[in-house]
């Protein structure tokens, strides 16, 4: 309220300067509440569970943080999801068996803030096809570099058949994806890599809707993340790598080899439960203390 003096009654300037400033305010508080409503309804409805309950509510916050600052753009939202993922690779590569740790969480934080780019790109009505198409590959990239340099980091450490394995997953991933981008590019679709979970979605089973859930970039990133942490990221790789060969084989049509594959996933899965407790987590003194 204006201050009066005693015995001086408002004028009828002071009134409508009051009115004014009651007017502006209860605007910008309208104005937020429509700037998070806006972000919030942002999300996608194919999210996963991981995305839903906890990348999308962090990614989201992070939006409306970003789009405070005038100019913002999901270019400039993208740099920053090149800039975590580079700092992952850079870990895995030169980290040692720290890096394994550094590099999991940092390969979710990519995985959470990526959707910080789509997010400002339909707030702003700034979504294009070129926008769309970069995201795709840079998640693609993004995923590639994480199995690259975790295998690397395998290898380096002395398991050098897992690390083999790993690194066939990726020529595995990597072809995929680029047959899976063509694809998608020959039908004048944007160049994106979801047909192969888009075709488990439509067949409406539950196991092949499991299985797109589980290959969701947001799941599996999750997941390496606590795997890393508990030291069991070789496992991982493993269950992950298993499970490239299982989806090509069971496209190619061989079910013998989709078999072998799904019992080594499920002898691993085994492995995982009985071992994750007592786990094994890096402390920041590089020493090892048991949860």
């Amino acid at each position: 309220a204006v201050p009066l003096a005693e015995g001086i009654y408002p004028s009828t300037t002071d009134l409508n300067v009051i009115r004014s400033d009651e007017t502006v305010t209860n605007r910008l508080a309208r104005l937020r509440s429509a700037g998070r409503e806006i972000v919030k309804r942002t999300g996608k409805v194919g999210d996963g569970p991981v995305s839903r309950w906890l990348n999308r509510p962090i990614s989201q916050a992070i939006s409306r943080l970003l789009l405070r600052y005038p100019g913002m753009t999901p270019f400039a939202a993208t740099c920053g999801t090149v800039a975590i993922a580079t700092a992952m690779a850079f870990c895995l590569l030169f980290g040692g068996e720290a890096g394994v740790i550094w590099g999991g969480l940092l390969f979710h934080a990519a995985s959470m803030f990526d959707g910080v780019d789509g997010e400002i790109a339909r707030a702003t009505f700034q979504s294009s096809a070129a926008g769309a198409r970069l995201d795709s590959l840079t998640d693609a990239a993004t995923n590639i570099a994480f199995i690259t340099g975790l295998s690397f980091n395998i290898a380096q450490r002395d398991h050098r058949i897992e690390g083999a394995i790993g690194f066939v997953a990726v020529v595995l991933l990597g072809l995929g994806l680029f047959l899976l981008g063509q694809r998608a590019k020959s039908r004048g679709a944007h160049y994106g890599f979801n047909a192969v979970k888009d075709r488990f979605n439509a067949k409406k089973s539950w196991l092949l809707t499991a299985i797109a859930q589980i290959a969701a970039r947001d799941f599996f990133a999750f997941i390496f993340a606590v795997s890393a942490l508990a030291g069991l990221a070789i496992e991982v790789l493993m269950i992950f790598s298993f499970g490239a060969f299982f989806v090509i084989a069971l496209f190619a049509g061989n079910a013998n080899i989709a078999s072998f594959c799904l019992l080594v996933m499920a002898s691993l899965c085994a492995f995982l439960f009985f071992n994750f407790n007592p786990a094994k987590i890096l402390s920041l003194s590089s020493k090892l203390l048991y949860l």
